[in-house]
Parts: C-alpha cells; structure tokens; sequence
C-alpha cells in the first residue's frame, strides 16, 4: 500500500485585543438596572480571567484546557440569555499576515 501525501498550509491563529466584559458589563448593569454594579466586580473579573486563560491556550487537545473554553462558552450562553444583544463590546481583530 503506498503511502500518500498530504500537504497542509500553516494559517497562524488569529489573536484578539484584550476585551474587557468587566466594564461593558458594569455599565449595563448600572444603567438599565439601576443596581450597585459592585456587586458583580467579582463575577465580571473572573469572566474576563477565563476569557484570557482560553485565549492564551496553546493545546486545545489537555481536557483542562477543553474544560476552560466549556465554561466560558457556558458562561456566553448565559449572559445571551439575561442581557440584550445592544451592550456593545468592541473586538478589534489585528491583520494575520503582516510580518
């Protein structure tokens, strides 16, 4: 049987700013709820904590990293279903292929 050769192109990851939910969060929370926003400092900080841990993951074969982006992506899904689509977070997305 011969063996047969594959040949892949090496496309880098693409990597984002830092995104802050801890401040878009904050600020909905104060305004539309017209609730402490203090209260959520902890929970809108360990949202972005993860967020950066998932981000900065190299093996997404380790469980534990798997674990991490299974919170988070829970996490997402919850926040989707108590706050409206309109808190505006900016991404900004760098360009892939300049050296």
């Amino acid at each position: 049987m011969e063996r047969q050769e594959v040949n892949f192109i090496s496309i880098p990851i693409k990597k984002p700013d830092k995104l802050s939910w801890f401040s878009a969060l904050t600020k909905y929370i104060t305004e539309s709820y017209a609730e402490d926003a203090k209260k959520y400092n902890q929970d809108c900080n360990l949202l972005d904590s993860l967020r950066q841990r998932c981000l900065e993951q190299e093996q997404v074969e380790n469980p534990l990293v798997l674990e991490d982006l299974s919170i988070y992506f829970n996490q997402l899904s919850f926040l989707g279903s108590k706050f409206p689509s309109d808190v505006r977070l900016i991404n900004k997305w760098g360009l892939l292929f300049i050296h």
